[in-house]
């Protein structure tokens, strides 16, 4: 990695928005084309920049979970220190998960063994939201005092194949 990587881009991010914000506001993009072209940018930056994040984060726990540790292993080393970055610690840690079709047991069996307090019941945002919208659809109410709905509209683009 060369030391004139360039890794500037949330002020070019910031410059970006910045810009778009104050042609916003100056009343440059008045028609509906050039609002909707601007649009589709954003939405076509904001996944690159998801896709970067994941790359990135990807990279970051290749480091962090195999490349880091097992040098330090090879070097039996548990704990060291770098001018100018910090003290480094390898640490235990452990993933856990329920797979899907056990969860009925295993909650079962939290509860008879007295941890039935970390078994908590949830609702899918997204299953939420299309509950609402079929409800309000089929004329069917809901209790105001339980749902918070927030009704708005949003613009969508289909791409159109040349």
């Amino acid at each position: 990695m060369s030391d004139d990587f360039d890794f500037n881009i949330d002020a070019k991010v910031d410059n970006w928005t910045r810009d778009v914000k104050d042609e916003l506001d100056g009343g440059n993009y008045s028609d509906l084309e050039s609002l909707v072209r601007l649009y589709v940018d954003v939405g076509n930056r904001l996944d690159a920049l998801s896709t970067a994040k994941a790359e990135m984060h990807k990279l970051n726990e290749l480091l962090r979970i195999n490349k880091i540790p097992d040098l330090m292993d090879e070097q039996g080393i548990t704990s060291v220190t770098f001018d100018g970055i910090g003290r480094v610690t390898l640490t235990s840690d452990l993933r856990a998960a329920i797979p899907k079709m056990c969860r009925e047991d295993a909650y079962k069996w939290m509860e008879e063994n007295g941890y039935g307090d970390l078994v908590v019941e949830t609702i899918n945002p997204s299953t939420l939201k299309a509950f609402c919208k079929r409800r309000i659809k089929d004329g069917e109410p809901l209790p105001e005092d339980l749902f918070k709905l927030s009704p708005f509209s949003r613009a969508s683009v289909t791409k159109i194949r040349s």
